[in-house]
């Protein structure tokens, strides 16, 4: 492109005025230069506005992806656990100088869930809980959080 001004501006220059191009050419050469210039800049603003759509597209995935990671580690991890990772990567170990690790059994379970609906085995585990915590409440007990 820069070789065809250039040399259409050479030959504007001519000094013998027969070697100069008319008014016509000048416009069509012009016209064929800028025509390829527009057709340029409309494929940049084109291949612009797909790049754009591309990442905004991507930022939602992404969003998404981390919503949904966020949303599992606070299920599997205490909220000031998944804070601290998000913050920092790291977390402190908390230190006690005593602890007991309380596991147990519901001796027949299977057997009440077969003969239950699910959302009697949801009310009768929510009612073991919260007696737990009730007899938690009365002693100097920490209980980890399960979230």
């Amino acid at each position: 492109m820069h070789c065809q001004i250039y040399i259409l501006v050479k030959t504007c220059w001519e000094e013998d005025p027969e070697k100069r191009p008319d008014f016509k050419k000048i416009e069509t050469t012009l016209g064929r230069i800028f025509s390829y210039m527009d057709t340029l800049i409309r494929r940049l603003q084109l291949y612009s506005r797909n790049l754009e759509h591309l990442v905004e597209e991507r930022t939602k995935l992404y969003k998404a992806e981390r919503d949904r990671a966020d949303k599992l580690n606070f299920m599997l991890l205490p909220r000031p656990v998944v804070k601290s990772l998000k913050e920092t990567g790291l977390v402190e170990p908390e230190l006690f100088e005593e602890v007991t690790i309380y596991f147990s059994d519901i001796v027949g379970f299977t057997t009440i869930c077969k003969y239950s609906t699910p959302m009697e085995v949801v009310d009768m585990l929510n009612d073991i809980y919260k007696n737990f915590d009730h007899i938690l409440d009365h002693h100097d007990v920490y209980k980890m959080k399960e979230k």
